[in-house]
């Protein structure tokens, strides 16, 4: 997209917050969004590896993205202990 005709970074933030909202990862999943120069980039915590990739596309998926950046981490694994009746880290 030549210069002239690129989205501006504000209005791409809108679209790219609007189209994560209805991607269908879960209510839970916060994702922070920064652009520049129409460059996105997702960073956040993500429960599970499988919500990554429908994030990105979406972002990807909007008009005026040149690259999307992927900073998105996963929770570590958490288990149900039998004996104490709550959920704890995995220890590797």
């Amino acid at each position: 997209m030549p210069f002239e005709q690129r989205v501006p970074d504000k209005a791409l933030l809108s679209k790219v917050n609007q189209r994560l909202a209805r991607c269908g990862v879960g209510s839970r999943v916060h994702v922070n969004v920064t652009v520049r120069n129409g460059t996105v980039t997702l960073s956040g915590v993500l429960d599970f590896d499988y919500q990554r990739k429908p994030l990105l596309r979406a972002a990807a998926g909007v008009d005026g993205v040149r690259m999307v950046i992927d900073q998105l981490k996963v929770k570590p694994p958490t288990h149900w202990s039998k004996d104490s009746g709550r959920v704890s880290e995995l220890q590797f």
